[in-house]
């Protein structure tokens, strides 16, 4: 009988349900003190501990949201998955070249920047709680920066990069344009009548795609992290893939 292989995000959701994230205590070091290299190796946990939990429950709704075919529901959660994922792979190269360099203090401020970054607040905080330091949040990382290191990680391995043309194609159906509205037009001659659009079952091979890129980079950013536990289980599932698409 034909073996038909489960899809990467299915394996990827299924197990990522049994992951346990245990608590983590922050190291004794004060916000004026110098980051030490426990501390920078706890925040690579806390960051990508708080990864996982987010992730796994955004993909566990995705492929709910799947059962039903609604595709064009599908694309806005899909390119938030696809997000997710440059915004990992970035925090694993910086993470990696900077503690090759022993710059705890650039580490230490890139995850600071991830962890407490707030445009909104930023810009509209103080209109609703006057009290708020508005200037101590940093702005999100924008986008660019993400493509670029997601790129970067394709050019890496050899490959072509896609990103601009992945994350575009999701990026059209998650805005408010035309492209939305084609699936419900049916044109016959010069008359254009509107159904239901085309339902699609399955996640779009770039969500599968970017759920596995995810995956290992939050393995990376773990291992870089000193971390065993979580680490290992990560490593489990990609086996489990392997063997899966083998």
């Amino acid at each position: 009988m034909h073996h038909v292989a489960m899809p990467p995000a299915n394996i990827i959701s299924a197990r990522l349900d049994s992951v346990t994230l245990p608590p983590l205590v922050r190291p004794p070091v004060g916000p004026n003190e110098e980051p030490t290299l426990e501390l920078v190796t706890w925040a690579g946990r806390y960051y990508a501990y708080s990864s996982i939990a987010h992730v796994r429950n955004i993909l566990r709704g995705l492929l709910v949201l799947a059962t039903s075919g609604n595709v064009e529901t599908m694309f806005l959660v899909e390119r938030h998955l696809y997000e997710w994922t440059m915004h990992a792979v970035f925090i694993q190269q910086n993470f990696k070249r900077h503690l090759v360099a022993l710059n705890l203090q650039a580490i230490w401020e890139m995850f600071e920047e991830a962890d407490t970054a707030n445009g909104w607040i930023r810009r509209h905080g103080a209109k609703y709680v006057s009290e708020i330091p508005t200037d101590e949040f940093p702005d999100t990382l924008r986008v660019k920066r993400l493509v670029a290191a997601y790129e970067k990680c394709q050019a890496d391995r050899g490959e072509i990069p896609s990103v601009q043309d992945d994350y575009g194609y999701l990026s059209e159906h998650s805005h408010a344009n035309a492209a939305c509205f084609l699936p419900y037009r049916v044109f016959k001659g010069r008359q254009v009548s509107f159904s239901a659009a085309p339902l699609r079952y399955e996640l779009a091979g770039i969500a599968h795609a970017a759920t596995l890129e995810w995956l290992v980079a939050i393995r990376n950013i773990l291992g870089t992290s000193k971390e065993d536990a979580v680490r290992q289980q990560f490593s489990e599932i990609l086996n489990t893939i392997a063997k899966e698409l083998k």
